[in-house]
């Protein structure tokens, strides 16, 4: 039912309301001013069967009996006080506690309030309580401890005997006043599930707690085996004997949901562990399969209605844990207990081998952890750092979710452990553990507790019940405690050092029957109705003294006992405004009333006032009833709250003047009152809203009145703040320039400007250009405006006056010469450029000539003018100068390249052509030149044709004529060879080339060898090119190829053998077996072998390799010793070990041997089988041999016979297993013939048997006589 987001707020909600009227009063019955006189808890001692005395048995003349009980039965409780518990009696025959009875003790009885319910007794020879629905004469015969609720219903097991059939068992139902017992359910009555047979219940004792429970409205649940036990369920009734329904069962189809299977199977297990909440859903530990049919067993936490429903699943196995990542569900154990809400309290082992509480919900809802196991998870309290909880105990849920739970500790104090109560709100806390002293005791009386301590049990108000053992300081310790938890305080209700005084018995910690004190506390007792502490602070409890002493009590935490208590209820808490009627005529009043009478009980109050704010202020009224002396009170608190806020009156909204203060001494102060504060508190604040401009906004002014107790009132002004101010503007002067000077306020000055309430008004101009008398000129009238954010605006003017005085600027054209046949105009010489700072300018020019040194050659004057458009001029000469330069212009022949030997004259080689643009030719020839070439028989001949005009102008190019020698020699190359490795290759046995030529007598013959890989490193293949080169470097060429191969295999040489011996225990060595060395004659080999990491004991071969470049290899093997000194260890037994009768039969005696060594498996045992008889000895009746066949382990076979006049033969087997180290490990068995079955002859060959092992086992050889058998002659017809 938790959702981790309203978790705490609902567990809050929760502990405040259902600890109820009950634990409030008592929480003030312990701190209150009268502590003293209410703190008292009291005893009423309900039986006891002491030495000194044994109370009466209620309806019958016999005392109550406790002898030869061994167990202790706990007495059950409800909340009106009314105990149920189970005891033995005397028999009309005996006095030894031969009757079983239930009893109830009633305290609102006063004349009669303890009773006899059932029992097994008879009324002369009828049984005195019938069975119902069974045969006449039925008896019971024993009760288990029985169930009882508030409505005073009383559940119980019993066996009974009936006639002809038998002892049989049921459940049964009757008022805790007595009267008619119904039956509900027995062995005899068919479950409800077609074809199946009668239930059976727990074939052990009637001392199950958990086969039933019982809710307030009479609801039975009940588990139970059926089908012949092989089937188990959980059903439900009423007490009122209703039909029988199943909940869930191994034979039906009840399918559970949130399992997170995706079909879960059939259930193979319902524990018998089961809890029931008085709403009447049912708690519960099953096993079913993974999947129909099949599937791994799966364990779960489940629910169901008590009315029959879905199955729910509340935790599965191996589901995550809470509060544990990666962590999962393993198995579930103890509990589970569920309480009024439907929450569900369980322990789980988890998949780290931890374990834990938990909590989850009937409905399936999210699982809280409650502690857990796991290191670092929780701080044990008052425990060393580092300490944590090592196991967990079932405990009981409370209905505020509290628990108290044992546990061991770890790593903490040594031997440390108690009892630890969880609180959803405030965690764990220590209730007691070893480290303090034991409640109500000093040190060093402390409680130790056993190993078989549980869970405490747990009531609504979250307070425990514990028992504990340990010592007192001198002996043992033995005591019953209660806690309460609203003080955090344990109380002792009795001990072994008090029990005198407080039980009227003593502990002797002696005898057959333990000294204990029975109580319920783990199991699921506040929904089951198993119960010894109530919901009024009462403990039922059995005290058992030593072997025939015991007690029954009802102790009373609260004071109340005797024969009636009264009980208070409170008016509700309320909450009401300061000025409202506060007195039990508008706040309500308790009413009393006495829970056995039932009348009214006066009451009165007090009333404590605290003051909070103002007038405001908590009323703790406590209401008080008398209790026969002792007052019974509660607590009803009356919270008085102002929760109306001052009234507040604002001035008017108003406006300003965005240079005016807003302050509201200029706009109005609000005002305030309130009807519980004479004066509260008055502020405002200010949300200020800018406006569409500078200078403008909104002021929100939220003003708030606000009384003592926090009442807060508020409301807002409006001031409007406006901007409505003209800007102040400031222009320059008015300016001439040229028409080249900026006219950019930067250089004719800038307006400036001021307003009231923008800082950063904006300034801008706009230009009015009015032409001048020429284009250049111009005047300009400049508007400046002033403009501030919310448009208040101011313009004036400034006049610019632009003029133009200059002269233009002109470049002329560089200086230029031309040749006499090139243009001279602009086009050819270049233009003047003019340009003008205010516009265009007009260029223009003017030529004057003057003659040359030559017809050809003269010089242009030229003057170029520039003119602007108001009338300024410049003016540049260029000077051009005519000449001619240009030689004439000569085309030589192409260079040639001849042979030696043909013509260089120029008809063969080629003539030269001339022209001129500008003069006529005077003269056209050539001068030739010779340079001897690179080589014999080549020169190079140049050739200078020259040409010249009438001015003088000449020109000379050369012709080039190369003579070459360009044939190669012939070159004869040698044939292509094979080498083998090693051998040279020198041209002395591999041939050499040679060569002739037409223009070289002696050409030079040369060689180049170029090495390409073979098929491995060391072969391959001389590629040998050889040249034949003339003198003018000509050459041919050719190739000659000589193989290389390699086909010889390395020499290897092994490293020395090895031989080592293992530590004992050890199967293997690791070696330093040295290096193989190897030898080619080719190139360096690489040396491997097969050595393993590790050597195994034995011998091992270790192959060394040797490869050279090209693959030949050869080998050599080192040997590899390693020897264990540690013996096989060898056992034989025997299948039988005496042969009789001395029949001479051959007869298998079944010898088993087992060798095992630490190194080796498989070692074969050897068989010797000795004797001190031998194979051909006569024995009286006949000779038959040998004695001894198939002699091996499970074959061999030895011959029934012995002397006739001997004391009996011993066979003495011997056992051998050696390893392969040659350590032998030896045993022996022995077989032995007797001379008769007599005792003596069977003791007498016994110890020659003996004496022969002892001796093998000492000399490891057979005793002096014995003698090897089976190596006889056949002989006789038994083989």
């Amino acid at each position: 039912m938790y959702r981790s987001s309203t978790m705490v707020a609902d567990v809050q909600s929760r502990t405040a309301t259902r600890a109820g009227v009950r634990r409030a009063a008592l929480v003030l019955m312990i701190a209150g001013p009268m502590a003293t006189a209410l703190a008292q808890p009291t005893l009423t001692r309900i039986v006891r069967s002491f030495d000194s005395g044994r109370d009466p048995v209620p309806g019958r003349p016999a005392p109550f009996v406790f002898r030869g009980e061994q167990n202790t039965r706990a007495p059950v409780l409800n909340d009106r006080g009314e105990v149920v518990f189970r005891a033995r009696s005397a028999s009309s025959i005996d006095n030894s506690g031969a009757e079983f009875g239930l009893y109830a003790y009633r305290p609102c009885d006063a004349v009669q309030p303890l009773i006899r319910l059932v029992d097994s007794t008879l009324t002369g020879v009828n049984p005195t309580f019938v069975v119902p629905g069974q045969a006449a004469g039925s008896r019971f015969l024993d009760f288990a401890i029985p169930v009882l609720n508030n409505a005073g219903d009383v559940v119980f097991r019993a066996a009974y005997n009936e006639p002809g059939v038998g002892s049989q068992s049921g459940l049964f139902a009757m008022s805790v006043n007595g009267g008619a017992i119904v039956q509900l359910v027995d062995t005899g009555v068919a479950a409800p599930l077609g074809s199946y047979s009668t239930f059976q219940f727990s074939a052990g004792g009637l001392t199950d707690l958990t086969l039933a429970g019982l809710t307030d409205s009479g609801v039975v649940v009940f588990w139970a085996r059926y089908s012949s036990s092989a089937h188990v369920g959980l059903f439900a009734t009423t007490v009122a004997g209703g039909a029988i329904v199943p909940l869930v069962n191994t034979s039906g189809s009840f399918v559970p949901v949130g399992t997170g299977l995706p079909t879960p199977g059939e259930w193979v297990d319902t524990r018998p562990e089961f809890s029931l909440s008085d709403n009447g859903v049912v708690a519960f530990r099953g096993t079913l399969r993974a999947s129909p049919g099949g599937g791994v067993f799966r364990d779960g936490v489940f629910s169901v209605p008590a009315a029959s429903g879905t199955v729910q699943t509340v935790a599965f196995q191996f589901q995550p844990a809470p509060s544990a990542a990666g962590v999962s569900y393993s198995s579930f154990g103890g509990g589970p207990d569920i309480n009024e809400s439907g929450d569900v309290a369980y322990v789980a082992a988890l998949s780290d081998g931890r374990s834990g509480m938990y909590r989850g919900t009937a409905a399936g809802g999210p699982q809280v952890r409650v502690m857990d196991t796991r290191p670092g998870s929780f701080v044990v309290p008052g425990e060393i750092a580092g300490a944590a909880f090592d196991t967990v105990s079932f405990a009981p849920l409370g209905e505020d979710l509290n628990q108290g739970f044992f546990s061991f500790i770890r790593l903490g104090f040594p031997n440390n452990r108690g009892y630890y109560y969880y609180d959803p709100l405030a965690g764990i806390s220590r209730v007691v553990d070893t480290q303090i002293a034991a409640p109500g005791l000093s040190l060093p009386a402390r409680l130790t507790f056993g190993s078989g301590a549980e869970g405490a049990g747990i009531n609504d108000a979250g307070n425990l019940i514990y028992p504990g053992s340990g010592t007192d300081g001198v002996g043992p310790l033995l005591g019953l405690y209660y806690f309460d938890a609203a003080l955090a305080a344990n109380v002792r209700i009795a001990d072994s050092t008090n029990a005198l005084a407080v039980l009227g018995d003593t502990f002797t910690f002696s005898g057959v029957q333990t000294t204990k004190f029975g109580v319920h506390i783990s199991h699921a007792n506040n929904s089951g109705r198993h119960r010894s502490l109530n919901n009024r602070e009462q403990v039922a409890f059995t005290a058992q003294f030593d072997n025939f002493d015991f007690g029954v009590y009802l102790w009373s935490y609260s004071g109340v006992g005797g024969s009636g208590e009264v009980e208070i209820t409170c008016p509700a808490d309320i909450t009401v405004e300061c000025g409202a009627n506060t007195s039990p005529a508008g706040a309500g009043s308790a009413t009393a009333v006495d829970t056995c009478s039932g009348a009214a009980a006066a009451v009165s109050f007090s009333d404590v006032f605290t003051p909070a704010c103002g007038s405001t202020g908590v009323i703790t009224r406590t209401w008080s009833a008398d209790n026969g002396g002792t007052p019974v009170t509660c607590v009803q608190t009356i919270t008085i709250e102002d929760t109306i806020a001052p009234a507040l009156a604002l001035p008017p909204d108003t406006s300003s003047a965005c240079d005016a203060s807003p302050d509201p001494t200029n706009t109005g102060f609000a005002t305030a009152a309130d009807l519980c504060d004479a004066a509260p508190e008055l502020t405002y604040a200010d949300a200020v809203t800018p406006g569409s401009c500078p200078g403008e906004s909104t002021i929100t002014r939220t003003w708030t009145a606000t009384d003592d107790c926090g009442n807060a009132a508020s409301a807002t002004q409006v001031i409007a703040v406006g901007n409505d101010a003209t800007p102040v503007l400031t222009v320059p002067a008015d300016v001439s320039v040229g028409c080249l000077a900026s006219t950019d306020p930067s250089a004719t000055g800038a307006a400036t400007a001021t307003t009231p309430c923008d800082p950063n008004p904006t300034i801008t101009y706009s230009d009015s250009t009015v032409a001048g008398s020429c284009t250049a000129e111009s005047v300009i009238t400049r508007t400046w405006t002033v403009t501030d954010g919310c448009g208040n605006t101011t313009s004036a003017m400034q006049t610019i006056h632009v003029v133009d005085e200059a002269a233009p600027t002109i470049t002329p054209p560089t200086n230029a010469d031309v040749g006499c046949d090139e243009p001279s105009d602009p086009a050819a010489t270049g233009f003047a450029t003019a340009s003008d700072d205010c516009g265009e300018a007009t260029v223009s020019y003017q030529d004057v000539i003057l003659p040359g040194a030559c017809d050809a050659s003269y010089s242009i004057i030229r003057s170029w003018i520039a003119t602007d458009a108001c009338g300024n001029s410049a003016s540049t000469v260029q000077f051009i100068f005519v000449s001619d330069t240009a030689a004439p212009i000569i085309s030589v022949p192409a260079d040639v390249i001849v042979e030696c030997g043909d013509s260089t004259e120029p008809s063969a080689t080629g003539e030269a052509t001339v022209s001129d643009g500008c003069s006529p030719i005077a003269t056209l020839g050539h001068i030739d030149s010779e340079a001897p070439g690179a080589c014999a028989g080549s020169r190079i001949i140049t050739r200078a044709w020259s040409a010249s005009d009438a001015c003088g102008n000449a020109i000379t190019q050369n012709q080039t004529i190369t003579v070459l020698d360009r044939i190669a020699p012939t070159l004869s190359v040698p044939p292509d060879v094979t080498i083998v490795c090693g051998d040279s290759a020198d041209t002395s046995l591999t041939g050499a080339a040679t060569a002739s030529d037409v223009c070289d007598p002696a050409p030079i013959v040369s060689f180049l060898d170029n090495t390409e890989p073979g098929v491995c490193p060391i072969a391959s293949v001389i590629v040998r090119t050889w040249t034949a080169a003339d003198a003018c470097g000509n050459t041919s060429s050719g190739s000659q190829r000589i193989s290389l191969i390699d086909t010889v295999a390395p020499e290897i040489q092994c490293p020395p053998d090895v031989t080592v011996v293992v530590e004992p225990g050890e199967c293997e060595a690791t070696l330093d077996l040295g290096f193989a060395t190897a030898t080619d004659l080719c190139s360096e080999p690489s040396v491997t072998s097969n050595a393993p990491a590790v050597f195994p004991v034995g011998v091992t071969y270790v192959l060394w390799t040797a490869t050279d470049a090209c693959g030949n290899s050869t080998t050599c093997t080192q040997t590899v010793t390693v020897e264990d000194e540690q013996a096989p260890v060898i056992k034989c037994w025997l299948a039988t070990t005496m042969l009789w009768p001395p029949n001479h039969d051959l007869t298998p005696v079944g010898l088993c041997v087992h060798v095992c060594d630490a190194c080796e498996s498989g070692i074969p045992p050897l068989v010797t089988v000795y004797s001190d008889e031998d194979d051909e000895e006569p024995t009286g009746d006949g000779l038959h041999s040998p004695d001894a066949r198939n002699i091996a382990p499970g074959t061999l076979r030895l011959r029934r016979e012995r002397r006739g006049d001997s004391d009996g033969r011993v066979y003495l087997i011997v056992v051998q297993a050696t390893d392969s180290s040659g350590n032998t490990a030896m045993t022996a068995c022995t077989v032995v013939v007797p001379h008769s079955r007599s005792p003596h002859a069977l003791r007498c060959v016994m110890v020659q048997a003996h004496t022969a092992h002892a001796y093998f086992n000492l000399m490891h050889a057979p005793p002096p006589g014995f003698v090897l058998v089976g190596d006889g002659p056949v002989i006789g017809p038994k083989q």
